[in-house]
């Protein structure tokens, strides 16, 4: 499990879930973290890697055209998801959603998903799990 804000550092499943982290983002910090840790402990020669991403969708001004994109399409991945979790309505800043949705627009090794409200939830897993029917 990988948790960031401008800068990532890996933690236990057991710490993921309640972490409070403090300003700033920079979505890339993460993906970069995982490379080294997938490229290090998990070979895609040797393991199936599915690389699920959630947030806010806020990020550092052009980080995810920059750096994100080009780190996704780096990383052997069966599946690149990003869930967007933006409980009662958009942010302002909130676009690396979309930019990553509108990127990655006819491929099927990447999924992006919207959770507003609890009862997406089931959708947005669907729609992730919904690019492995190929």
């Amino acid at each position: 499990y990988v948790a960031h804000d401008a800068d990532a550092w890996e933690v236990q499943r057991e710490e993921f879930f309640g972490i409070r982290s403090g300003g700033g983002t920079r979505i890339s910090s993460a993906y970069e973290l995982s490379q080294e840790i997938l490229e290090n402990e998990y070979p895609f020669s040797e393991w199936n890697r599915y690389v699920l991403a959630a947030g806010d969708s806020e990020n550092s001004s052009n980080d995810t055209e920059d750096r994100v994109i080009p780190l996704m399409e780096e990383i052997d991945a069966n599946l690149h998801a990003y869930v967007e979790t933006q409980p009662g309505g958009e942010a302002i800043n909130a676009t690396h959603a979309e930019e990553v949705n509108r990127h990655f627009t006819t491929s099927e090794d990447v999924a992006v998903a919207f959770v507003n409200e609890p009862g997406d939830v089931v959708d947005a897993i669907y729609e992730i799990l919904s690019t492995e029917e190929s």
